[in-house]
């Protein structure tokens, strides 16, 4: 049995969005408790939902809490002792009493959105005073590896893993314009917001690529969402002097909704835009999102425009990726160069023979399946770190 405090017959802990939380498609929302729960407690079986009154009848407990905005959020953890609007003033008195007499944890977990390396930081340091509250009982799973050495920081799965990277999608009914199986997918309908969409966009269209992938994008007039988009990149990045045409292969691109399992499905390799690609100062490590991990459970081989060190950020989780049948030092490449590079390497599997393509996917296919077992092992380590909190042993 694995006991969670909630302190309300239907709302999460602490912290409740106003348009989030009871409606059946919330993402946390577990309709077998109604209520929602993080989606990594959600890998465990037999949950219990028990109120604050219980506490005393449980040798232990969890407090599960979900940060949905840390920008907003974080505050409430780095000043936890404020009186009106600190982490502990929103918990019940016997929550607090339970945890100063080293009975049950907080679980806060931080994965709908990425926080910032810094604001971690800042949190990680106000909860090393105990003298007024019991922050030694607050554990973090968070997106950043950089604290994963601190004894009360995880990468657990995310939810954006468990809902991508173990979830087998059904097939949906074909789309009628995607009946021929094409080499590749390239996904990007958010293209005006992501310099590497852009370019990777420019380059296949300029060598005439663009027809060999299910391709979708919301623009077509390049120049007008470059000079946009511009105000992103650094003032010395030599991608300012670029100059992009408009597409002139636009049959080839589909502006309207392309159904993922289906391109997936009819195409070779993913071609991964992620959700960011100039922006990895901003948070300190590369944003992993649904993006890539569904390609664990699709078993699609991909290649990402993406952050710096995005495949690295991967491979530390236990995933593996395609090196040496994909050159990927494209991975470790400055912003300038690295789009071109990724893409050098897709215009290569397009040039690939029948027997080439074989050969491919026949080495790939232990390296997809070493995904699958990974994410199963990733999920079992939830399990381990419940045990540890449920047996006081973290």
């Amino acid at each position: 049995m694995i006991p969670l405090i909630y302190e309300h017959d239907w709302k999460p802990n602490v912290w409740f969005p106003n348009v989030t939380g009871y409606k059946k498609q919330d993402i946390h929302r577990d309709l077998k408790h109604y209520r929602q729960i993080p989606c990594l407690l959600q890998q465990c079986e037999d949950l219990y939902i028990f109120k604050p009154s219980d506490i005393s009848s449980l040798s232990s407990f969890i407090y599960p809490v979900i940060m949905q905005e840390p920008a907003f959020q974080s505050q409430v953890l780095i000043q936890n002792n404020h009186e009106d609007w600190g982490l502990w003033s929103y918990i019940d008195k016997q929550v607090i009493n339970a945890l100063r007499n080293n009975k049950g944890y907080i679980l806060i977990d931080i994965t709908i959105e990425p926080m910032l390396d810094s604001t971690l930081k800042l949190i990680l340091h106000s909860l090393e005073d105990c003298s007024e509250f019991p922050n030694n009982r607050i554990i973090l799973n968070s997106f950043s590896q950089t604290y994963n050495k601190h004894p009360k920081v995880f990468s657990l799965p995310s939810f954006l893993e468990t809902h991508y990277g173990g979830r087998i999608f059904k097939d949906s009914i074909y789309n009628d314009n995607l009946r021929d199986k094409k080499i590749y997918t390239m996904l990007n309908m958010r293209s005006e917001k992501h310099a590497g969409a852009l370019l990777a966009t420019a380059i296949l269209d300029r060598n005439n690529l663009l027809k060999d992938g299910h391709v979708s994008s919301d623009i077509i007039d390049l120049p007008s969402a470059w000079d946009k988009i511009k105000f992103q990149l650094p003032p010395n990045s030599r991608l300012h002097n670029i100059q992009l045409d408009s597409v002139k292969n636009n049959k080839d691109i589909f502006n309207e909704y392309i159904t993922i399992p289906t391109s997936l499905k009819l195409s070779l390799v993913n071609i991964v835009i992620e959700a960011y690609y100039n922006d990895y100062q901003k948070f300190g490590y590369p944003l992993v999102s649904e993006k890539t991990w569904r390609n664990v459970s699709y078993k699609k081989p991909f290649i990402i425009v993406g952050q710096k060190n995005t495949l690295k950020y991967f491979r530390n989780l236990g995933y593996k990726t395609f090196h040496p049948y994909i050159n990927e030092s494209y991975d470790d490449l400055d912003d300038d160069y690295r789009v071109k590079a990724a893409i050098v390497q897709v215009i290569k599997l397009i040039n690939f023979t029948h027997s080439q393509w074989s050969e491919f996917l026949h080495n790939i296919t232990p390296i997809l399946e070493h995904n699958i077992s990974n994410y199963s092992s990733r999920v079992k380590d939830i399990h381990n770190l419940v045990e540890l909190l449920l047996d006081n042993k973290l």
